[in-house]
């Protein structure tokens, strides 16, 4: 059976090739019929009745030949520099620009954080120094002071505060549920207790 798939897949290589082999050859010989032919038919013709033209014209193809080549070679290999020439000089620039405008953005956004934070604290001393006068003018300048500071006291501490009202209050919690699991299994011991005296029977 292996035998018989290697033959098989020959066979279709094989067959493969032919027909690749047969497009070449019919390519071949129609660009031979069509250029190649003409062309050599009109040289020799031309041979012929102007024999020191075509000898000319020869020596002239034999001796640009190889300027021609090398103009062909230089020109494609100056096209393909000055492409990746742009192409690397692209990628430098575009990297040189990115790099650029990055590092303008972080410097604008620090300045605009540090912006912020002294914004922030001038809009929160001007609003304890508004209530700083208002306390003084209504309960005088020893009391306004304390109650001032009091509030001021109140504001900042406001989350450390409820951090802490949040924490005793999951302690408490805990411990609430921990006493509620201890008074349980205390009331299962009593009871199986009564239940191995018996009713009736006194205890000593």
């Amino acid at each position: 059976m292996t035998s018989y798939d290697t033959k098989a897949t020959q066979d279709d290589l094989q067959s493969h090739f032919d027909v690749y082999a047969s497009h070449v050859r019919h390519s071949f010989s129609s660009f031979e019929e069509q250029y190649v032919r003409p062309l050599f038919n009109a040289c020799v013709a031309m041979a012929k009745v102007r024999p020191v033209l075509a000898t000319f014209v020869g020596i002239f193809v034999l001796l640009s030949l190889l300027p021609a080549l090398a103009f062909i070679g230089f020109s494609l290999f100056t096209l393909a520099s000055l492409a990746f020439l742009a192409l690397l000089g692209f990628l430098i620039f575009a990297s040189v620009a990115l790099a650029t405008y990055t590092s303008i953005f972080l410097t604008t956004l620090t300045i605009l954080l540090f912006t912020s934070l002294f914004l922030t604290f001038c809009a929160v001393s001007a609003y304890f120094a508004v209530r700083l006068a208002v306390h003084v003018r209504l309960e005088g300048v020893r009391p306004g002071v304390g109650a001032w500071v009091h509030e001021v006291r109140e504001r900042l501490l406001v989350s450390k505060r409820g951090e802490a009202l949040t924490m005793e209050r999951v302690a408490v919690q805990k411990a609430g549920e921990d006493d509620d699991g201890g008074s349980d299994g205390s009331g299962e011991v009593i009871k199986s207790e009564e239940v191995v005296d018996g009713p009736g029977v006194p205890s000593s």
